[in-house]
Protein backbone atom coordinates (compact mmCIF):
# COMPACT_ATOMS: atom_id res chain seq x y z
CA UNK A 1 0.00 0.00 0.00
CA UNK A 2 1.14 3.00 -0.88
CA UNK A 3 0.91 4.52 2.88
CA UNK A 4 3.53 1.93 4.13
CA UNK A 5 6.35 2.99 1.36
CA UNK A 6 9.23 4.39 3.20
CA UNK A 7 9.25 7.30 1.28
CA UNK A 8 6.46 9.02 4.04
CA UNK A 9 8.86 7.37 7.00
CA UNK A 10 11.84 9.30 5.58
CA UNK A 11 10.15 12.23 5.09
CA UNK A 12 9.14 11.85 8.97
CA UNK A 13 12.58 12.16 9.53
CA UNK A 14 13.43 14.91 7.66
CA UNK A 15 10.87 16.90 8.96
CA UNK A 16 12.36 16.01 12.57
CA UNK A 17 15.91 16.58 11.31
CA UNK A 18 15.59 19.97 9.73
CA UNK A 19 13.35 21.12 12.95
CA UNK A 20 16.44 20.29 15.08
CA UNK A 21 18.35 22.01 13.17
CA UNK A 22 16.45 25.00 12.63
CA UNK A 23 13.90 25.28 15.25
CA UNK A 24 12.89 28.52 13.92
CA UNK A 25 11.44 27.61 10.83
CA UNK A 26 9.42 24.74 12.86
CA UNK A 27 7.92 27.81 15.30
CA UNK A 28 6.66 29.39 11.91
CA UNK A 29 5.53 25.82 10.45
CA UNK A 30 4.08 25.04 13.91
CA UNK A 31 5.72 21.81 14.93
CA UNK A 32 6.10 20.96 18.04
CA UNK A 33 9.10 20.44 20.48
CA UNK A 34 11.62 22.78 19.03
CA UNK A 35 10.51 26.68 20.45
CA UNK A 36 12.78 26.25 23.52
CA UNK A 37 16.17 26.82 21.55
CA UNK A 38 17.79 28.58 18.24
CA UNK A 39 19.84 26.14 16.72
CA UNK A 40 23.52 26.77 16.06
CA UNK A 41 23.28 29.90 13.70
CA UNK A 42 26.96 29.95 13.16
CA UNK A 43 29.33 28.66 10.36
CA UNK A 44 29.39 24.92 12.45
CA UNK A 45 25.76 25.04 11.83
CA UNK A 46 25.95 25.30 8.03
CA UNK A 47 28.27 23.00 8.29
CA UNK A 48 25.90 20.13 9.82
CA UNK A 49 22.65 21.04 7.60
CA UNK A 50 25.38 20.15 4.40
CA UNK A 51 25.97 16.90 6.43
CA UNK A 52 22.56 16.20 7.24
CA UNK A 53 21.33 17.18 3.84
CA UNK A 54 23.62 14.45 2.25
CA UNK A 55 22.12 12.01 4.31
CA UNK A 56 18.93 12.46 3.27
CA UNK A 57 19.70 12.08 -0.03
CA UNK A 58 21.18 9.21 0.01
CA UNK A 59 18.75 7.66 2.05
CA UNK A 60 16.39 8.72 -0.27
CA UNK A 61 18.41 7.08 -3.46
CA UNK A 62 18.31 4.40 -1.13
CA UNK A 63 14.53 3.47 -1.14
CA UNK A 64 12.51 0.84 -3.37
CA UNK A 65 10.63 2.21 -6.49
CA UNK A 66 7.46 4.12 -5.59
CA UNK A 67 3.80 1.91 -5.19
CA UNK A 68 1.70 4.52 -6.23
CA UNK A 69 0.89 7.97 -7.73
CA UNK A 70 1.28 9.57 -3.64
CA UNK A 71 4.19 7.68 -3.17
CA UNK A 72 5.82 8.45 -6.44
CA UNK A 73 4.91 12.48 -5.81
CA UNK A 74 5.99 12.31 -2.13
CA UNK A 75 9.58 10.68 -3.86
CA UNK A 76 9.64 13.75 -6.25
CA UNK A 77 8.77 16.37 -3.58
CA UNK A 78 11.70 15.65 -1.41
CA UNK A 79 14.06 15.17 -3.54
CA UNK A 80 13.52 18.70 -5.50
CA UNK A 81 13.75 19.70 -2.05
CA UNK A 82 16.58 17.89 -1.01
CA UNK A 83 18.94 18.96 -4.37
CA UNK A 84 17.64 22.86 -3.55
CA UNK A 85 19.01 23.00 -0.01
CA UNK A 86 22.43 21.28 -1.28
CA UNK A 87 22.86 23.76 -3.72
CA UNK A 88 22.25 26.43 -1.70
CA UNK A 89 24.57 25.13 1.35
CA UNK A 90 26.95 24.77 -0.82
CA UNK A 91 27.10 28.24 -2.31
CA UNK A 92 28.02 31.63 -0.38
CA UNK A 93 24.91 32.19 0.15
CA UNK A 94 24.17 30.72 3.73
CA UNK A 95 27.43 33.46 4.67
CA UNK A 96 25.15 36.48 3.02
CA UNK A 97 22.23 35.92 4.93
CA UNK A 98 20.91 39.57 5.95
CA UNK A 99 18.15 41.34 3.57
CA UNK A 100 15.27 44.04 4.65
CA UNK A 101 12.90 41.19 5.41
CA UNK A 102 13.20 37.67 5.15
CA UNK A 103 16.94 36.95 6.81
CA UNK A 104 17.68 35.24 10.19
CA UNK A 105 17.61 39.33 11.47
CA UNK A 106 14.26 39.25 11.00
CA UNK A 107 13.14 36.05 11.50
CA UNK A 108 14.48 35.85 15.52
CA UNK A 109 12.24 38.37 16.88
CA UNK A 110 9.29 37.25 14.77
CA UNK A 111 9.79 33.39 16.23
CA UNK A 112 9.48 35.22 19.92
CA UNK A 113 6.44 37.17 18.74
CA UNK A 114 5.04 33.95 16.65
CA UNK A 115 5.34 31.66 20.07
CA UNK A 116 2.70 30.03 21.71
CA UNK A 117 2.84 30.67 25.08
CA UNK A 118 -0.22 30.20 26.51
CA UNK A 119 0.76 27.15 28.57
CA UNK A 120 3.30 26.68 31.07
CA UNK A 121 5.00 24.67 28.94
CA UNK A 122 4.78 27.69 26.04
CA UNK A 123 6.53 29.96 28.87
CA UNK A 124 9.02 27.81 29.86
CA UNK A 125 10.20 27.58 25.69
CA UNK A 126 10.10 31.27 25.75
CA UNK A 127 12.50 31.84 28.76
CA UNK A 128 14.47 30.02 27.43
CA UNK A 129 14.93 31.32 23.87
CA UNK A 130 15.09 34.38 25.58
CA UNK A 131 18.35 33.80 27.79
CA UNK A 132 19.93 32.15 24.40
CA UNK A 133 19.27 35.02 21.91
CA UNK A 134 22.34 36.72 23.08
CA UNK A 135 24.17 33.40 21.96
CA UNK A 136 22.20 33.23 18.74
CA UNK A 137 22.80 36.40 18.02
CA UNK A 138 26.62 35.95 18.14
CA UNK A 139 26.60 32.80 16.11
CA UNK A 140 24.51 34.52 13.30
CA UNK A 141 27.19 37.59 13.81
CA UNK A 142 29.45 34.85 13.32
CA UNK A 143 28.49 33.66 9.74
CA UNK A 144 28.32 37.01 8.19
CA UNK A 145 31.66 37.79 9.35
CA UNK A 146 32.65 34.40 7.52
CA UNK A 147 30.44 35.84 5.24
CA UNK A 148 32.97 39.15 4.89
CA UNK A 149 36.09 36.53 4.83
CA UNK A 150 34.66 34.68 1.90
CA UNK A 151 33.97 38.07 -0.10
CA UNK A 152 30.17 37.48 0.12
CA UNK A 153 29.14 40.04 2.08
CA UNK A 154 25.40 41.51 1.01
CA UNK A 155 25.13 45.36 -0.54
CA UNK A 156 25.09 48.23 1.70
CA UNK A 157 22.11 48.96 1.17
CA UNK A 158 20.57 45.70 2.37
CA UNK A 159 23.07 46.55 5.66
CA UNK A 160 21.27 50.16 6.38
CA UNK A 161 18.01 48.05 6.10
CA UNK A 162 18.99 46.29 9.06
CA UNK A 163 20.86 48.72 10.91
CA UNK A 164 16.99 51.37 10.36
CA UNK A 165 15.25 48.04 11.51
CA UNK A 166 17.59 47.29 14.44
CA UNK A 167 17.20 51.11 15.65
CA UNK A 168 13.46 50.92 15.48
CA UNK A 169 13.91 47.74 17.98
CA UNK A 170 15.92 49.77 20.35
CA UNK A 171 14.02 52.56 20.27
CA UNK A 172 10.13 52.49 18.72
CA UNK A 173 8.36 55.76 16.88
CA UNK A 174 6.02 55.00 19.41
CA UNK A 175 7.75 55.39 22.29
CA UNK A 176 7.43 51.96 23.63
CA UNK A 177 10.08 49.66 25.70
CA UNK A 178 12.40 48.21 23.16
CA UNK A 179 11.12 45.25 21.62
CA UNK A 180 12.44 42.77 23.57
CA UNK A 181 11.78 43.98 26.98
CA UNK A 182 7.85 44.50 25.31
CA UNK A 183 7.95 40.67 24.18
CA UNK A 184 9.42 40.03 27.52
CA UNK A 185 6.76 42.25 29.46
CA UNK A 186 3.57 40.25 27.56
CA UNK A 187 4.77 37.27 29.16
CA UNK A 188 4.96 39.09 32.72
CA UNK A 189 8.55 38.58 33.14
CA UNK A 190 9.56 42.39 32.60
CA UNK A 191 12.76 43.99 32.72
CA UNK A 192 14.89 40.83 33.43
CA UNK A 193 18.27 40.17 33.25
CA UNK A 194 17.59 37.70 30.29
CA UNK A 195 15.75 40.37 28.62
CA UNK A 196 17.90 42.88 29.34
CA UNK A 197 20.87 40.68 28.23
CA UNK A 198 18.54 39.68 24.84
CA UNK A 199 18.42 43.66 23.79
CA UNK A 200 21.76 44.70 24.76
CA UNK A 201 22.38 41.56 22.30
CA UNK A 202 20.10 42.88 19.78
CA UNK A 203 21.40 46.16 19.95
CA UNK A 204 25.36 45.24 20.26
CA UNK A 205 24.58 43.32 16.56
CA UNK A 206 23.11 46.07 15.18
CA UNK A 207 26.46 48.52 16.25
CA UNK A 208 28.04 45.85 14.29
CA UNK A 209 26.35 45.81 11.21
CA UNK A 210 26.78 49.22 11.00
CA UNK A 211 30.54 49.85 12.02
CA UNK A 212 32.01 47.09 11.03
CA UNK A 213 30.24 45.33 8.03
CA UNK A 214 28.74 48.42 6.49
CA UNK A 215 32.45 49.76 5.98
CA UNK A 216 32.82 46.43 4.10
CA UNK A 217 30.03 46.04 2.37
CA UNK A 218 29.99 46.75 -1.72
CA UNK A 219 27.64 49.36 -3.04
CA UNK A 220 26.96 47.42 -6.06
CA UNK A 221 23.12 45.66 -5.54
CA UNK A 222 22.43 43.78 -8.55
CA UNK A 223 23.96 39.80 -8.06
CA UNK A 224 24.29 39.59 -12.33
CA UNK A 225 22.72 36.69 -14.42
CA UNK A 226 24.23 33.77 -13.21
CA UNK A 227 23.29 33.93 -9.26
CA UNK A 228 20.15 35.88 -10.58
CA UNK A 229 19.06 32.23 -12.64
CA UNK A 230 20.21 30.12 -9.59
CA UNK A 231 18.34 32.11 -6.97
CA UNK A 232 14.73 32.34 -9.42
CA UNK A 233 15.50 29.12 -10.09
CA UNK A 234 15.10 27.76 -6.36
CA UNK A 235 12.05 30.23 -5.79
CA UNK A 236 9.90 28.34 -8.87
CA UNK A 237 10.96 25.21 -9.23
CA UNK A 238 11.17 26.38 -12.61
CA UNK A 239 14.57 27.12 -15.17
CA UNK A 240 12.89 30.52 -16.82
CA UNK A 241 14.47 32.30 -20.17
CA UNK A 242 14.80 35.76 -18.34
CA UNK A 243 14.50 37.25 -21.80
CA UNK A 244 11.74 36.35 -22.82
CA UNK A 245 9.83 36.68 -19.20
CA UNK A 246 11.72 40.43 -19.36
CA UNK A 247 9.79 40.78 -22.46
CA UNK A 248 6.79 39.03 -21.16
CA UNK A 249 6.79 41.36 -18.19
CA UNK A 250 6.76 44.40 -19.96
CA UNK A 251 3.88 42.68 -21.75
CA UNK A 252 1.54 42.55 -18.85
CA UNK A 253 2.34 46.15 -17.79
CA UNK A 254 1.06 47.36 -20.70
CA UNK A 255 -2.22 45.41 -20.52
CA UNK A 256 -2.83 46.20 -16.92
CA UNK A 257 -1.64 50.08 -17.63
CA UNK A 258 -4.47 50.22 -19.61
CA UNK A 259 -7.26 48.33 -17.39
CA UNK A 260 -6.62 50.42 -14.38
CA UNK A 261 -6.28 53.86 -16.14
CA UNK A 262 -10.55 52.90 -17.40
CA UNK A 263 -10.89 51.53 -13.98
CA UNK A 264 -10.04 54.58 -12.47
CA UNK A 265 -11.93 56.63 -15.10
CA UNK A 266 -15.06 54.76 -13.68
CA UNK A 267 -13.83 55.21 -9.92
CA UNK A 268 -12.96 59.07 -10.34
CA UNK A 269 -14.10 60.29 -13.65
CA UNK A 270 -12.97 63.30 -15.22
CA UNK A 271 -9.31 63.55 -13.14
CA UNK A 272 -5.79 62.34 -14.17
CA UNK A 273 -3.99 59.21 -12.66
CA UNK A 274 -2.36 61.33 -9.91
CA UNK A 275 -5.93 63.33 -9.02
CA UNK A 276 -7.98 60.98 -8.52
CA UNK A 277 -5.60 58.36 -6.39
CA UNK A 278 -5.21 61.22 -3.61
CA UNK A 279 -8.87 61.64 -3.95
CA UNK A 280 -9.48 57.78 -2.89
CA UNK A 281 -6.26 58.32 -0.14
CA UNK A 282 -8.32 61.15 0.89
CA UNK A 283 -11.84 59.72 1.02
CA UNK A 284 -12.94 58.67 4.81
CA UNK A 285 -15.07 56.35 3.65
CA UNK A 286 -12.49 54.34 2.35
CA UNK A 287 -9.99 54.50 5.60
CA UNK A 288 -9.89 52.60 8.15
CA UNK A 289 -8.58 53.68 11.38
CA UNK A 290 -5.79 51.14 13.14
CA UNK A 291 -5.81 49.46 15.22
CA UNK A 292 -9.35 48.08 15.86
CA UNK A 293 -11.63 49.43 13.00
CA UNK A 294 -8.76 48.27 10.69
CA UNK A 295 -8.54 44.78 12.26
CA UNK A 296 -12.28 44.59 12.50
CA UNK A 297 -12.83 45.14 8.42
CA UNK A 298 -10.03 43.17 7.89
CA UNK A 299 -12.52 40.08 9.83
CA UNK A 300 -14.94 41.12 7.86
CA UNK A 301 -13.39 41.13 4.25
CA UNK A 302 -12.19 37.44 5.43
CA UNK A 303 -15.54 35.81 6.11
CA UNK A 304 -17.06 37.51 3.02
CA UNK A 305 -14.37 36.34 0.95
CA UNK A 306 -14.88 33.12 2.15
CA UNK A 307 -18.72 32.82 0.96
CA UNK A 308 -17.29 34.10 -2.61
CA UNK A 309 -14.86 31.44 -2.86
CA UNK A 310 -17.59 29.05 -1.81
CA UNK A 311 -19.75 30.24 -4.69
CA UNK A 312 -16.87 30.01 -6.67
CA UNK A 313 -16.72 26.15 -6.18
CA UNK A 314 -13.57 26.41 -3.84
CA UNK A 315 -13.85 23.75 -1.15
CA UNK A 316 -12.96 25.86 2.29
CA UNK A 317 -12.68 23.33 5.11
CA UNK A 318 -14.38 23.94 8.12
CA UNK A 319 -11.08 24.00 10.40
CA UNK A 320 -9.73 26.76 7.94
CA UNK A 321 -12.72 29.26 9.27
CA UNK A 322 -10.36 30.52 12.12
CA UNK A 323 -7.89 32.71 11.22
CA UNK A 324 -6.14 35.66 12.94
CA UNK A 325 -5.52 39.22 12.24
CA UNK A 326 -2.38 40.99 13.96
CA UNK A 327 -0.21 44.12 13.69
CA UNK A 328 3.16 43.14 13.57
CA UNK A 329 5.85 44.70 15.78
CA UNK A 330 7.43 47.98 14.81
CA UNK A 331 10.86 47.45 13.22
CA UNK A 332 9.79 45.67 10.18
CA UNK A 333 9.19 45.81 6.38
CA UNK A 334 5.72 47.77 5.89
CA UNK A 335 3.11 45.40 4.36
CA UNK A 336 1.24 42.42 5.09
CA UNK A 337 2.52 38.65 5.25
CA UNK A 338 1.02 35.14 6.66
CA UNK A 339 2.36 32.71 8.87
CA UNK A 340 0.38 29.18 8.47
CA UNK A 341 -1.53 27.59 11.21
CA UNK A 342 0.53 24.69 13.41
CA UNK A 343 0.59 21.21 12.37
CA UNK A 344 -1.91 19.89 14.97
CA UNK A 345 -3.85 23.41 13.90
CA UNK A 346 -3.81 24.63 17.19
CA UNK A 347 -2.34 27.72 16.47
CA UNK A 348 -4.97 29.27 13.46
CA UNK A 349 -3.28 31.07 10.46
CA UNK A 350 -2.41 34.23 10.94
CA UNK A 351 -2.29 37.82 8.58
CA UNK A 352 0.01 40.44 9.68
CA UNK A 353 0.22 44.14 8.56
CA UNK A 354 2.90 46.24 9.34
CA UNK A 355 1.31 49.79 9.03
CA UNK A 356 4.53 51.68 8.86
CA UNK A 357 3.48 55.09 10.63
CA UNK A 358 -0.25 55.09 8.76
CA UNK A 359 -2.74 55.85 11.42
CA UNK A 360 -5.45 54.20 8.85
CA UNK A 361 -5.29 51.97 6.38
CA UNK A 362 -6.83 52.74 2.68
CA UNK A 363 -9.57 49.44 2.55
CA UNK A 364 -9.90 50.25 -1.51
CA UNK A 365 -6.32 49.32 -1.43
CA UNK A 366 -6.25 46.10 0.89
CA UNK A 367 -9.59 44.14 -0.19
CA UNK A 368 -7.24 42.51 -2.49
CA UNK A 369 -4.80 41.80 -0.30
CA UNK A 370 -6.95 40.59 2.38
CA UNK A 371 -7.84 37.87 -0.42
CA UNK A 372 -4.20 36.86 -1.24
CA UNK A 373 -3.03 36.52 2.56
CA UNK A 374 -6.46 34.73 3.64
CA UNK A 375 -8.84 32.53 1.63
CA UNK A 376 -9.16 31.85 -1.14
CA UNK A 377 -5.28 32.42 -1.05
CA UNK A 378 -2.50 31.27 1.64
CA UNK A 379 -4.56 30.29 4.34
CA UNK A 380 -6.68 28.57 1.88
CA UNK A 381 -3.78 27.19 0.04
CA UNK A 382 -1.46 25.78 3.07
CA UNK A 383 -4.47 24.88 5.33
CA UNK A 384 -5.58 22.74 2.59
CA UNK A 385 -1.97 21.19 2.51
CA UNK A 386 -2.03 20.24 6.33
CA UNK A 387 -5.52 18.92 6.15
CA UNK A 388 -4.67 15.98 3.33
CA UNK A 389 -3.23 13.90 6.46
CA UNK A 390 -1.68 10.66 5.17
CA UNK A 391 -2.27 11.48 1.63
CA UNK A 392 0.92 13.89 1.75
CA UNK A 393 3.63 12.71 3.23
CA UNK A 394 4.27 14.92 6.82
CA UNK A 395 7.33 16.82 4.64
CA UNK A 396 4.90 17.72 2.30
CA UNK A 397 1.72 18.92 4.89
CA UNK A 398 4.06 20.67 7.02
CA UNK A 399 7.46 21.94 5.17
CA UNK A 400 7.66 21.64 1.73
CA UNK A 401 7.14 25.09 -0.12
CA UNK A 402 7.65 26.73 -3.27
CA UNK A 403 7.36 30.55 -3.77
CA UNK A 404 6.21 30.23 -7.10
CA UNK A 405 3.48 27.59 -6.60
CA UNK A 406 2.49 29.42 -3.25
CA UNK A 407 2.40 32.99 -4.30
CA UNK A 408 1.22 32.18 -7.95
CA UNK A 409 -1.98 30.66 -6.23
CA UNK A 410 -2.55 33.62 -4.01
CA UNK A 411 -2.05 35.58 -7.00
CA UNK A 412 -4.14 33.98 -9.06
CA UNK A 413 -6.65 33.80 -6.51
CA UNK A 414 -7.23 37.76 -6.78
CA UNK A 415 -7.96 37.15 -10.16
CA UNK A 416 -10.55 34.44 -9.70
CA UNK A 417 -12.10 36.20 -7.29
CA UNK A 418 -12.48 39.59 -9.35
CA UNK A 419 -13.66 36.98 -12.02
CA UNK A 420 -17.03 36.34 -9.41
CA UNK A 421 -17.27 40.17 -8.88
CA UNK A 422 -15.28 40.73 -5.51
CA UNK A 423 -13.92 43.97 -6.35
CA UNK A 424 -17.68 45.25 -7.38
CA UNK A 425 -16.80 48.96 -6.74
CA UNK A 426 -14.67 50.63 -9.15
CA UNK A 427 -12.67 52.06 -6.35
CA UNK A 428 -11.91 48.15 -5.07
CA UNK A 429 -11.10 47.13 -8.50
CA UNK A 430 -8.87 50.06 -8.68
CA UNK A 431 -6.69 48.44 -5.86
CA UNK A 432 -7.21 44.83 -7.10
CA UNK A 433 -5.71 45.91 -10.71
CA UNK A 434 -2.81 48.29 -9.10
CA UNK A 435 -2.11 45.12 -7.08
CA UNK A 436 -1.78 43.17 -10.09
CA UNK A 437 0.33 45.87 -12.19
CA UNK A 438 2.67 46.35 -8.94
CA UNK A 439 3.22 42.32 -9.37
CA UNK A 440 4.12 42.81 -13.09
CA UNK A 441 6.16 45.58 -12.47
CA UNK A 442 8.21 43.20 -10.16
CA UNK A 443 8.89 41.26 -12.97
CA UNK A 444 10.72 43.81 -15.31
CA UNK A 445 12.21 45.60 -12.10
CA UNK A 446 13.63 42.64 -10.05
CA UNK A 447 15.24 41.18 -13.26
CA UNK A 448 16.17 44.56 -15.01
CA UNK A 449 17.54 46.04 -12.28
CA UNK A 450 19.74 42.71 -11.17
CA UNK A 451 20.83 41.94 -14.73
CA UNK A 452 21.13 45.75 -15.74
CA UNK A 453 18.45 45.70 -18.73
CA UNK A 454 17.25 49.13 -20.04
CA UNK A 455 13.63 49.38 -19.67
CA UNK A 456 11.17 49.29 -22.45
CA UNK A 457 8.06 50.94 -23.83
CA UNK A 458 5.03 51.26 -21.52
CA UNK A 459 4.19 52.32 -18.28
CA UNK A 460 5.08 55.74 -18.56
CA UNK A 461 9.05 55.04 -18.82
CA UNK A 462 11.00 56.43 -21.57
CA UNK A 463 12.75 53.67 -23.84
CA UNK A 464 15.97 52.61 -22.89
CA UNK A 465 16.30 54.39 -19.46
CA UNK A 466 18.58 52.62 -17.07
CA UNK A 467 16.77 50.98 -13.70
CA UNK A 468 17.98 52.59 -10.60
CA UNK A 469 16.73 51.75 -7.31
CA UNK A 470 15.51 55.47 -7.09
CA UNK A 471 13.54 54.98 -10.84
CA UNK A 472 12.27 51.46 -9.48
CA UNK A 473 10.88 53.21 -6.55
CA UNK A 474 9.31 56.13 -8.40
CA UNK A 475 7.56 53.73 -10.94
CA UNK A 476 6.06 51.56 -8.29
CA UNK A 477 4.66 55.19 -6.59
CA UNK A 478 3.34 56.92 -9.61
CA UNK A 479 2.41 53.89 -11.97
CA UNK A 480 1.92 51.12 -9.26
CA UNK A 481 0.17 53.19 -6.85
CA UNK A 482 1.97 52.12 -3.69
CA UNK A 483 2.43 55.09 -1.35
CA UNK A 484 6.13 55.90 -1.27
CA UNK A 485 7.33 54.14 1.93
CA UNK A 486 5.96 51.39 0.81
CA UNK A 487 7.27 51.51 -2.81
CA UNK A 488 11.05 52.51 -1.44
CA UNK A 489 10.92 49.34 0.88
CA UNK A 490 9.86 47.25 -1.87
CA UNK A 491 12.92 47.83 -3.91
CA UNK A 492 14.77 47.55 -1.26
CA UNK A 493 13.45 43.74 -0.96
CA UNK A 494 13.90 43.20 -4.63
CA UNK A 495 17.43 43.88 -4.58
CA UNK A 496 18.31 41.82 -1.58
CA UNK A 497 16.13 38.48 -2.51
CA UNK A 498 17.10 38.28 -6.01
CA UNK A 499 14.21 36.12 -7.79
CA UNK A 500 11.49 36.01 -5.39
CA UNK A 501 9.59 39.40 -6.39
CA UNK A 502 8.99 37.62 -9.78
CA UNK A 503 7.68 34.96 -8.19
CA UNK A 504 4.04 36.29 -8.08
CA UNK A 505 3.58 36.97 -11.35
CA UNK A 506 5.24 34.16 -13.23
CA UNK A 507 3.31 31.88 -10.70
CA UNK A 508 0.38 32.94 -11.82
CA UNK A 509 1.30 32.72 -15.25
CA UNK A 510 1.42 29.01 -14.28
CA UNK A 511 -1.62 28.67 -12.97
CA UNK A 512 -3.55 30.10 -15.48
CA UNK A 513 -2.07 28.03 -18.72
CA UNK A 514 -2.54 24.69 -16.49
CA UNK A 515 -6.21 25.91 -15.98
CA UNK A 516 -6.78 26.51 -19.53
CA UNK A 517 -5.15 23.54 -20.84
CA UNK A 518 -7.15 21.36 -18.11
CA UNK A 519 -10.58 23.56 -20.09
CA UNK A 520 -9.59 22.80 -23.16
CA UNK A 521 -8.75 19.08 -22.48
CA UNK A 522 -12.23 18.58 -20.91
CA UNK A 523 -10.45 16.92 -17.80
CA UNK A 524 -12.96 15.46 -15.45
CA UNK A 525 -14.68 17.51 -13.07
CA UNK A 526 -14.23 21.33 -15.34
CA UNK A 527 -12.79 23.95 -13.17
CA UNK A 528 -13.75 23.37 -9.15
CA UNK A 529 -11.58 19.75 -10.13
CA UNK A 530 -9.02 21.78 -11.21
CA UNK A 531 -8.68 23.64 -8.23
CA UNK A 532 -9.26 20.81 -5.76
CA UNK A 533 -6.63 19.12 -7.67
CA UNK A 534 -3.91 21.91 -7.05
CA UNK A 535 -4.82 22.42 -3.33
CA UNK A 536 -4.73 18.16 -2.59
CA UNK A 537 -1.15 17.90 -3.93
CA UNK A 538 0.16 20.25 -1.81
CA UNK A 539 3.05 22.45 -2.91
CA UNK A 540 6.00 21.93 -5.34
CA UNK A 541 8.21 23.04 -7.64
CA UNK A 542 6.45 24.91 -11.00
CA UNK A 543 8.40 22.03 -13.15
CA UNK A 544 6.25 19.39 -11.27
CA UNK A 545 3.42 20.70 -10.80
CA UNK A 546 3.33 20.90 -15.10
CA UNK A 547 4.41 17.68 -15.03
CA UNK A 548 1.78 16.21 -12.67
CA UNK A 549 -1.03 18.41 -14.27
CA UNK A 550 -0.43 17.32 -17.74
CA UNK A 551 -0.92 13.53 -16.55
CA UNK A 552 -4.73 14.18 -15.16
CA UNK A 553 -6.87 11.99 -17.00
CA UNK A 554 -9.45 13.68 -19.58
CA UNK A 555 -13.06 13.55 -18.63
CA UNK A 556 -14.42 10.26 -20.37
Amino acid sequence: MTDLHPIFALSGRWVDTRSALRPVLATFAGVPGHDHHWGDLSPAGVDAERVAVAAARAALAALPPADGPDAALAVAVLRDHLDDEAELLDSDDPYADLNNISSTFQLLPMALELMDTNGAEGRAAFAARLEALPEAWAGYQARLAEGLRRGAAVAARQVRAAVDQGRARQAPADGEAPLLLRLAAAQGQGPTPAALAAQRASDALTDWLEQVYLPQAPTQDGVGAARYQRAARRHLGLNLDLAETYAWGWSQVRSLEAELDAALARAQPGHSRAEGVARLHADPTWQAALPEPFLAQVAATVAEATEAARRAGITVPEPLLALDVRLAPAGGKVGAYYCPPSEDLRRPGAIWVQPGDRASMPMWLERTTIVHEGIPGHHLQIGAQLLRGAALSRFQRVYNECTGHAEGWALYAEQLMDEQGFFAHPAERVGYLAGQLARAWRVVIDIGLHLGLPTEAGGGVAVGQAWTPALAAQVLHERALLPVDFAESEVVRYLGWPGQAITYKVGQRVMLELRADWLRRGRAGGLPAFHDRLLNMGAMGLGLLQAQMAAEPAAA
